[in-house]
This record gives structure tokens, C-alpha cells and sequence, in this order.
């Protein structure tokens, strides 16, 4: 770090990261320190923790006020740990025994020890308060002052300063839905290092006049076993321009679209898909739609709305009016996000996503890949990975952070089997419990707002059971141990087991799906039943001497889960249809189409026999029940089925005339020809079939 002017001597430790602030404003003092004084001296400081500077101008501003016993000791050690990467610190070791004569001079330095008075502090110690609003390119700092009455001093903190560990009320430091005006987020810091800075803070937090840029949560009292970490960062980047804001302007054409509609839109979201789906607490959200709407994210709004606009025909106010273009919409609120998590991510631009790659219908899956893998990484960031009913914050906030967790696990596991990639999470690296009915209801709920409930706890469990599938299929290194695929088949009695009569109902039989989100839970569950019968399949193949009888019981088994999954289309309703469902839901149709031709092609032995193959009839049947799905009631998850497989199957079905009496046997067929897959079957989305 170089000096700004000869008059100015400075030297940093780089910790946190701060804005620029205008050209011409001198800000002097602690945590962040800048000094703008020359064009160029701003570009040298990137970071800033602390500072020592010794000036004979009056300091206009003090933003951080650490002991000057403790600031010494910081940078002694500081001093020894990187001062070989740092070369300007070197210099610091020599200059801090000068600077403690530093109360005999003119020297600009805040002390909160008793014993020492600052010149400084004698210009303003009569101030009972004083606030600045810093605008650096749109960025607003508020810093409060505050008196210490037992001494000449005064200790300044910014206003989204952390709490001490004895009482910390809000980790994260944002409100739901909050647009995050505060230009910093707490980052969770790793467990490699947490011991050694929870040494430090018990250090600190005996010091009454302390203060520190970090966070220490400790989830009981006593309990040391799992202190959670977390520091200050910058949200946006440095020397952003963050005037203009692109998400706010994109939520301001989509509002200007969709009015005046955009109140029974909301009601639609929180009936058809918060509801089933909870991710933001309906209260809290009204409560702040209602009062304070221009804090509200805007990439999360404009998600919100896209999001809706699929359930459009379900409300009879919107029912009637001429629905705006969706795709449009979606494009708006796509751009928001995509803006808003480069220039400022935090907790609202996780939900913005969880909205978006949740929105049907899916038309990007490298697109939805990229927002869920950064959605991930914020939650890591924010610690959202961990449990945080021990911790001391409010109810309110664990609830937050649970919900945004479980949504993240839902989509994470859901969108690794449609897409074919494998998952972001590991179980190994969460402790978040899952939820219960006492996490999503209040006390005295409705019946029905319970039983909602527990169909997304079984949704949830059933994403569990499903990590375990994938964990098999993903693996590159392959074992023996993956031949015994007994405690997946496990899994899945169990999970079945833990439910309760109405919810198991919805799963083995298909009944009740007046239910919100049941439909989407049946079909969830003839998906993992699917996958299961596959893998076994594919497990009784690598066993040599695995009888033709049971590969043909597998190659049963698994169709007759495909005919329960068409009996479940054929038999859906138009509120059924209109219901909340997962756009993963839509890559089931195609994968259980491809392994019921797979089925056709490996188990019939002649071309007459293909043509009849009960396979390639419910493939049929399936296509068809979606297609009139479809033209009726616009229902978008058979869209991709449709596309890639009508084709294909109408072609199996028309290669054999029906007078062919059948005589000739398979090897007269084109089957032994390998390109026929190819010919046939050009891109068929099938996202298991390299995972064998």
C-alpha cells in the first residue's frame, strides 16, 4: 500500500473490502480507511481493516474505534504472519514504538483506553450524536456516534457492525426480501480457522470498548464443541457504478406490463406455490410489500411474478383478462437476477433463484445450472449449510434460513436426475434438519394447511432417498459393493413407512390428490421407484450368472411402474393439472418413454413382436394422454416427451404393417444393425444413460 500525500502515513491489513468514496471527501480513521485527497491515491486501497496515520489536519470522520493497546498487538502480529507478502507492513513493525508516544504530539489516532485522551476526540466529546450519509455511487453508510460516559471518548460503529457472541441477534444482517441496501454481507469463515478466531473473540468480548469486524455465534451457551463463524465483505464490485440499476429497471418494465394485476399475481404465488412449496414467509413479505416495497429485491419481485404467471388461468380475476406474453416477462426476470447477483448477492438474490429455476416452463437447462450452482454457493457462504435452532437469533431468521435451505436441497437433487449432472450438496457437509410440521405451521393452523405441509415434508424426505441414488449412479469409481443396491430398496420402504395414512395413500395408490402438491409427490415417487428398478437392472447385468428370468422380472417390474405412471396422467384433472408441480417433473415423461423402448427393443425378439410389445403400447398411451393435456388445458410438462418422442414411437409403431403374420425372427430385423438407436433415436433426453 502506498502513502497518499507525505503529510499522510497509512498502513492496512487486508480484510475487508470497501467502496470508493467520492473524488475531493476526505474520510479518515478505522475500518474503513480512505483518503482521497490525489486522483489516484483511491486505487491503492482495495481493502482496509485498520490504520494508523498521523496527520496535522482534523480528521473529518472516525468510522472505527479499537483499543490502541489491542491495535498495536493486532499489527505486531499481523506484522509477523504476512509481512512477506506484504512489504509495506514491514515498515509498520519499526513505526509502532514511535507511534506510542503518540498522545505527546498532534497525531490524529482514536484511543478508547481510560487512561489516554486524542486531541480528536476533544472537538467532538460534547456531540451526543452524529450521523453521515456517505453516498459512494449510490452507496449509503450510516455511522453512528456514541458516548462513552465514563471516559473522554467516544466509540463510532458503522450501523451494520456485528454483535458480540454473548448476544448475537441477526447473522446474516437482512431481512426477508430485503433489497440489501447494506453494500455488505457476512460470509460464514471456515472451520480450519473458526478455533483460533473463537480464542480471539473470548479475548475480545472481555474488552467492554472492543469492537471487531467479525461475528462469533456460539449455538449454546457453554456448548464450544460448534462455534460458527462469520466476517464482513463487500457485496458489490469494486468501483461499480451502482447509480444505474439494471434489476430495478427490469422489475419497472415488467410491473408496467403486468399492471394492474400484480396484487392478484402475488395472491396466486402464495396459493398455488408457496403453499405447496414454502420458500418466503407469507406474512412477513405482505407485511413488507404492503409498507416498504422498494426494499424488496427486485430481481426477487420480478422472479415472483414470472413465477405466478404460470398459474394464470387458476385465478378467476386473471382468468379473464388476456394473459401478457410469458416469455417476456421471464427474459425481464432473468436479466434482474443474473444483475443483481453480480452486483450485489446476498440472501434475497438466493430466493430470486430458487423462484426462477423453479419456474416452468424449462427452457435453459445450462441457464438454470449455473444460477443454482451460484444459489449453492451463497448458501455455503451464508452458513445456511448449518443448523441453526441452537443458535441465539430469533426464530423467525432460523425459520428463513431452513426454508431456503430445503428449497436449495429440492432443486439440487431433483435437477441433478433430470439433467443428468451430479448433485452440488453432499450430505456429509449440512446438519439442517428437515422439516416437520411444527417448522411450516403455526400453532392453531387449519387442518388443510397441515396436511399441505406434510405432503413438503414427504417431498423432502423423498429428496433424501433420492441423494442416495444418486450417490450410486454418479459414481465414476466403481465397486463391487455397487452390485447390492438392497439399501436403496430400503430406503424406500422406509421413507414409505414414516408417513402417515393420508400422505401414503397419495404415494402407493394415487388417491387424495385434491391434495395441493400431491400429484407432484405421486409422480416424485414413481421417479425415484423407476430409477431404483433401473439400477437394479443394471446391477442383475453385471452379475454373471444372472438367469434370463430375472432380468425379466426386472424388465417387468419396471414397466409395470411406467403403466402406474401413465394411470397417473391419464387420470389427472384440470385442477390436478393447474396444481404445483416441480419443473423437474417434466423430464420424468421422457426418461420412463426411453427405458420403455429400451424395454421393447431388448426383451421382443421380432418385428411383429415389437409392433406388440405392451412397452412400446404404454409409450404410446403416455404420449397421447400428454398431448391431450397439452391442446386442452396448455399443461407445458409433457412439452419435452412430446418433442422428442412422438416421433420416434410412431416410427417403431409403423415399421411392421399389421398383416405381418410375425414368422420372421428377430435377426432378420434391422435391430442388429447398431446405428438404429442412432437413426431412431437421435437426441432422445434420457439423462441416466451414460451413468451405467
Amino acid at each position: 500500500m502506498r502513502c497518499a500525500a507525505d503529510h499522510l502515513r497509512w498502513h492496512t491489513y487486508d480484510i475487508h473490502r470497501y467502496k470508493r468514496p467520492p473524488r475531493q471527501q476526505q474520510i479518515w480513521g478505522i475500518n474503513p480507511t480512505f483518503y482521497t485527497q490525489l486522483d489516484n491515491d483511491w486505487e491503492s486501497i482495495d481493502y482496509a481493516d485498520f490504520a494508523i496515520f498521523s496527520t496535522d489536519k482534523t480528521p473529518q470522520v472516525i468510522d472505527w474505534a479499537p483499543d490502541f493497546t489491542q491495535l498495536m498487538e493486532k499489527l505486531f502480529d499481523t506484522g509477523r504472519q504476512i509481512a512477506s507478502k506484504h512489504e509495506y507492513l514491514t515498515n509498520v513493525l519499526t513505526e509502532i514504538e514511535d507511534h506510542r508516544q503518540l498522545h505527546s504530539s498532534q497525531h490524529g489516532i482514536l484511543c478508547n483506553s481510560q487512561t489516554l485522551t486524542c486531541p480528536v476526540i476533544q472537538q467532538i466529546k460534547n456531540a451526543e450524536q452524529v450521523a453521515m450519509n456517505l453516498r459512494s455511487e449510490g452507496q449509503v453508510m450510516s455511522i453512528e456516534f456514541k458516548r462513552f460516559n465514563d471516559t473522554d471518548t467516544i466509540s463510532i460503529q458503522p450501523q451494520a457492525s456485528s454483535a458480540r457472541a454473548s448476544a448475537p441477534s441477526n447473522p446474516i444482517g437482512v431481512s426477508q426480501g430485503s433489497n440489501e441496501e447494506q453494500q455488505h454481507n457476512l460470509h460464514i469463515v471456515g472451520p480450519a480457522v473458526t478455533s483460533d478466531n473463537q480464542v480471539l473473540s473470548d479475548y475480545l468480548s472481555a474488552m467492554p470498548s472492543a469492537t471487531r469486524g467479525s461475528r462469533m455465534v456460539i449455538p449454546v451457551p457453554g456448548n464450544r464443541s460448534r462455534p460458527v463463524l462469520f466476517t464482513m465483505v463487500q457485496k458489490q464490485p469494486l468501483g461499480l457504478d451502482s447509480n444505474r440499476s439494471l434489476p430495478a429497471e427490469k422489475l419497472q418494465i415488467a410491473e408496467k406490463v403486468l399492471e394492474p394485476f400484480l396484487s392478484d399475481l402475488l395472491d396466486v404465488y402464495f396459493q398455488k406455490v408457496n403453499s405447496s412449496f414454502p420458500l418466503l414467509d407469507e406474512a412477513s413479505f405482505r407485511r413488507q410489500y404492503s409498507l416498504n416495497k422498494d426494499g424488496i429485491s427486485p430481481a426477487l419481485l420480478a422472479s415472483l411474478y414470472a413465477h405466478s404467471m404460470t398459474f394464470w388461468g387458476s385465478s378467476p380475476s386473471l382468468s379473464r383478462q388476456r394473459r401478457p406474453d410469458g416469455r417476456f416477462i421471464w427474459n425481464l426476470a432473468t436479466e434482474a437476477t443474473y444483475s443483481q447477483l453480480y452486483r450485489s448477492p446476498g440472501m434475497s438474490i438466493i430466493e430470486a433463484i430458487l423462484l426462477n429455476v423453479g419456474g416452468r416452463p424449462t427452457t435453459s437447462l445450462i441457464g438454470n445450472g449455473v444460477l443454482l450452482g451460484s444459489a449453492i454457493a451463497m448458501a455455503h457462504s451464508l452458513g445456511l449449510n448449518h443448523n441453526p435452532m441452537p443458535w441465539e437469533i430469533p426464530q423467525s431468521e432460523k425459520n428463513l434460513r431452513m426454508r431456503i435451505w430445503w428449497a436449495i436441497l429440492v432443486h439440487d437433487k431433483w435437477t441433478s436426475l433430470s439433467h443428468g449432472t451430479p448433485p452440488h450438496i453432499s450430505k456429509m457437509q449440512y446438519d439442517v434438519p428437515s422439516p416437520t410440521i411444527d417448522n411450516l405451521c403455526e400453532k392453531g393452523s387449519s387442518a388443510e394447511k397441515v396436511l399441505k405441509a406434510s405432503i413438503y415434508v414427504a417431498l423432502v424426505g423423498l429428496t433424501d432417498v433420492l441423494d442416495l441414488h444418486l450417490t450410486h449412479i454418479y459414481q465414476l469409481r466403481k465397486t463391487d459393493e455397487l452390485g447390492d443396491v438392497t439399501h436403496l430398496e430400503l430406503a424406500l420402504n422406509n421413507w414409505i413407512d414414516s408417513m402417515n395414512d393420508r400422505v401414503r395413500r397419495v404415494i402407493i395408490r394415487g388417491t387424495n390428490l385434491d391434495i395441493p402438491g400431491a400429484p407432484n409427490l405421486r409422480l416424485a415417487y414413481l421417479t425415484v421407484r423407476l430409477l431404483l428398478q433401473r439400477i437394479e437392472l443394471e446391477a442383475e447385468k453385471r452379475i454373471s450368472n444372472a438367469g434370463d428370468g430375472r432380468l425379466l422380472n426386472c424388465y417387468m417390474e419396471a414397466r409395470r411402474t411406467s403403466e402406474e405412471m401413465l394411470i397417473l396422467t391419464q387420470e389427472l384433472q384440470p385442477e390436478h393439472l393447474a396444481d404445483f408441480w416441480l419443473p423437474s417433473s417434466a423430464f420424468s415423461f421422457p426418461a420412463a418413454v426411453s427405458f420403455l423402448l429400451r424395454c421393447a427393443l431388448e426383451t421382443e425378439n421380432s418385428p411383429s413382436g415389437l409392433s406388440q410389445s405392451s412397452s412400446l403400447k404404454i409409450a404410446s398411451d403416455l404420449l397421447t394422454a400428454l398431448k391431450s393435456h397439452k391442446e386442452k388445458h396448455a399443461w407445458d410438462l409433457g412439452d419435452i416427451c412430446l418433442a422428442q418422442h412422438t416421433e420416434v414411437v410412431d416410427k417403431l409403431l409403423a415399421m411392421v404393417p399389421p398383416e405381418d403374420p410375425g414368422t420372421s425372427d428377430f435377426s432378420e430385423f434391422a435391430m442388429l444393425d447398431p446405428s438404429f438407436i442412432d437413426q431412431f433415436l437421435p437426441s432422445l433426453w434420457d439423462p441416466l444413460q451414460n451413468a451405467w
